[in-house]
């Protein structure tokens, strides 16, 4: 009995409360009678019951407890419940409340609670069971890992013998989506509704097929002969290549349209091919005017994946690819990324079309266009910062490097003097006027020892740390202050004259004679939209990969990737007014020696300025320093523009980085500026270089003191939904839309005040 007691107190606890239950049951009747004769007590003594019950209330609703006053109350069951809800606190003692000899014997003859012997025996058991266990499904293990090997290679031999067999009708489809792939540019799903009418238009054009006719064929079997194609079947070929690319852009164009105007929910349903028939029949020329119509832009957002081009370092962060990434293939998408702007950590957005104010715009905010891909690097996340530099043509002044270039080229264009011939002729000329120089000093000393013994009035004005220069000046004043000559007027003059004789940009381009060159540079500016762009489109492709793959090392260069980096362009020119001799827009300026096309530059005239977006040039014409000729030839054309449109006199040169070496060539041109991130100020450029020295590259604003760039609220952008024209503010109160993105913050805050004009595709 003892040495079990304590253990079995709660189970006495449990057990006096059941028979506490059963006694309040047995002794209701008497409580109800001891109630009664208290009633009758109280109609006698009225005010002293009262009395206390009032104050038993009081103390209950205070959160006190209430003496004990009853008899029920100093029963052994209502103290267990006493200090069962209120603890120590309750006044009841603990000793009070354990179980008396009497119950512990009746639990033990009833049987409630196991012996302690017999509990720890029935745990040694429990520990004994579980140790089996365990010991057993280690050994079902080692015989599963004994197997392990025998049942890998029935598994192998059942993947072998298991080949899957495509149907006839798979093998159809995926044929016919490679088929489409290379004649449309961009895969479609043959699930997909568009791939049955688009498949059937790609048969029926395919029909057409120019054949070539026996004569073509023998005279191209003729010239193989002398190593040359023939003359009909090249052109004949030429004419084809060009009428197909001219299809697939407007096939194209017609899809982005009719996927702009119906939104990505209607693609799958009747409308969508209702729109896309409608949208066939459209001639070139409405396409156009459409096009023209509106700036066009769906955002992509941020994208910080992928190999940097300049320091070349592996970022492995995620991207983030928006909602307009659709509309693009992956080829076309990656190679935007690839080479037209540094992936790691830059917003980016796809431009349907976009005016050249608005691009203008852009540019001062950051944002620069590559093909049709608009982004903006993130200085404060990004590994390489790039700053917007731009040059005032009108202050632009030649250093001696720039003319050394220039001289160069005019030499070789006039005299056909090569690097090593002129390396030959300047040091002669070194040498000579190293000679000269020598004799000179020679007999200055002679003589300076010969006169040193004679003493001149104007050695007085010689003094102790002084250069013989300020003594010369200090002498020529002196002089002009005897002869009653004004200094500052004679100073004024003199510097006119020293204006006069210095030469300038344009006298260094010397128009071309047969007479006295032997080589003749000619300069073409070809719109991308003309149709001389596109018969000299396969001559600048094939320079184009010939400078990637000499210069930079890159074997994978095709048509696609260079019409989607440097020929597609969604500027149109929404000029008012009179029309100038050389309308808006984005231009090939081709460089030719002698028939031979050595170089082109891609240029963007804007309302502003002359944007250089791009050069490549051959290789075999390096000695020339074509990217600094070419350079000074823009910003000689900037300045005849000019002439026409005084507000264009700037020449945008894209980006600049501090840390990058091939960039350091664009501090020569000076005064240049650089625009500051943050209010969005252009800066001169020493002012910011100063600042790049002494706090590092990574500067957000090189104008502190300036105001915050003005924010776009973002209930005032517009956007294009369902061909509908309106403001964020109003799509939200639609009740077929429903915001699913996060980024219209983001996007007002890139793209700034314009993005009141622009229109932001929505689906």
């Amino acid at each position: 009995m003892i040495q079990y007691g304590r253990l079995s107190m709660m189970g006495v606890i449990r057990y006096s409360s059941f028979l506490d239950t059963t006694a309040i049951a047995g002794t209701s009747d008497a409580v109800n009678s001891s109630s009664s004769l208290q009633e009758e007590q109280c109609k006698n003594k009225n005010t002293k019951v009262v009395s206390r019950l009032t104050e038993r209330h009081r103390l209950i609703a205070e959160g006190r407890l209430p003496p004990v006053t009853y008899e029920w109350e100093k029963q052994l069951w209502a103290k267990r419940e006493r200090f069962g809800t209120y603890g120590l606190a309750s006044g009841v003692k603990p000793e009070e409340l354990w179980p008396s000899v009497e119950e512990i014997q009746e639990e033990e003859t009833i049987g409630w609670y196991a012996k302690y012997s017999d509990a720890l025996k029935a745990v040694e058991n429990a520990k004994k069971s579980k140790h089996a266990n365990t010991l057993a499904r280690l050994e079902e293990v080692a015989a599963l890992e004994n197997k392990y090997p025998e049942m890998l290679r029935e598994f192998l031999k059942s993947q072998k013998e298991v080949v899957p067999v495509k149907s006839k009708q798979e093998l159809e489809a995926e044929q016919q989506a490679k088929d489409m792939l290379d004649y449309y540019g961009y895969e479609i799903s043959p699930s997909d509704p568009r791939f049955p009418i688009l498949f059937e238009k790609m048969i029926e054009a395919k029909k057409k097929v120019i054949k070539l006719p026996t004569e073509s064929k023998r005279e191209f079997t003729g010239s193989q002969i002398n190593g040359e194609r023939g003359t009909i079947v090249e052109e004949t070929y030429i004419a084809k290549e060009r009428k197909r690319e001219e299809t697939r852009e407007k096939r194209f164009l017609i899809w982005c349209d009719s996927v702009v105007c119906s939104g990505i929910e209607h693609i799958c349903n009747v409308y969508f091919k209702q729109e896309y028939l409608r949208m066939s029949n459209i001639s070139d020329v409405a396409v156009q005017k459409q096009q023209q119509q509106y700036s066009i832009v769906g955002y992509i957002g941020y994208n910080d994946r992928g190999m940097c081009g300049y320091c070349h370092k592996e970022e492995a962060s995620p991207t983030n690819i928006g909602v307009m990434g659709y509309y693009l293939s992956c080829e076309h998408f990656n190679q935007l990324l690839d080479r037209g702007c540094n992936r790691p950590q830059i917003s980016g957005m796809w431009a349907r079309s976009l005016s050249v104010s608005h691009y203008n715009e852009l540019l001062d905010r950051g944002i620069r266009r590559s093909g049709k891909y608009l982004y903006k690097p993130m200085i404060a996340n990004t590994c390489c910062p790039q700053y917007t530099i731009r040059l005032d043509v009108n202050s632009f002044r030649l250093s001696r490097a720039q003319k050394k270039v220039l001289r160069r080229m005019n030499d070789f264009l006039q005299k056909d003097v090569r690097p090593n011939e002129r390396q030959k002729i300047t040091d002669y000329n070194v040498v000579k006027k190293t000679t000269e120089r020598s004799t000179i000093s020679s007999n200055s000393q002679v003589r300076r020892v010969q006169d040193n013994e004679k003493k001149t009035p104007n050695d007085e004005l010689r003094e102790k740390g002084k250069k013989k220069k300020v003594l010369r000046r200090e002498r020529a004043f002196q002089k002009m202050r005897d002869k009653g000559i004004n200094i500052m007027e004679a100073q004024r003059i003199r510097r006119e004259k020293e204006e006069s004789r210095r030469r300038t940009l344009n006298s260094f381009i010397i128009n071309y004679s047969p007479e006295t060159f032997k080589h003749k540079l000619e300069v073409r500016l070809v719109d991308v939209n003309s149709s001389v762009f596109h018969e000299t489109f396969q001559e600048s492709f094939k320079l184009y990969e010939k400078y990637q793959t000499t210069v930079h090392h890159n074997a994978s260069c095709n048509r696609n990737g260079y019409r989607v980096f440097l020929a597609d362009s969604p500027l149109f020119s929404d000029e008012k007014g009179e029309s100038k001799s050389m309308a808006l827009g984005s231009y090939h300026q081709q460089y030719y020696l002698d028939g031979r096309l050595i170089a082109v530059g891609v240029v963007d005239i804007l309302p502003r300025c002359l944007s250089a977006k791009y050069l490549y040039y051959d290789p075999d014409y390096e000695f020339l320093t074509l990217g600094t000729y070419t350079a000074l030839r823009e910003i000689a054309f900037t300045r005849e523009l000019a002439k026409e449109r005084p507000q264009l006199h700037y020449y945008y040169m894209g980006f600049y980085i501090h840390s990058c070496q091939k960039m350091r060539y664009k501090q020569c041109f000076r005064p240049s500026d650089l625009l500051c991130d943050r209010s969005f100020t252009w800066v001169p450029l020493e002012k910011c270089l100063e600042m790049m020295e002494r706090y590092g590259e990574r500067i957000e604003a090189f104008a502190p003191d300036a105001p915050v760039a003005e924010k776009c609220p973002i209930e005032s952008v517009r956007c294009l939904y369902k061909m509908n024209i309106l403001s964020y503010r109003i799509l939200l109160t639609l009740p077929d839309f429903k915001e699913t993105e996060t980024f219209m913050e983001e996007y007002a805050r890139i793209v700034g005040p314009v993005a009141r004009e622009m229109l932001l595709y929505r689906n």
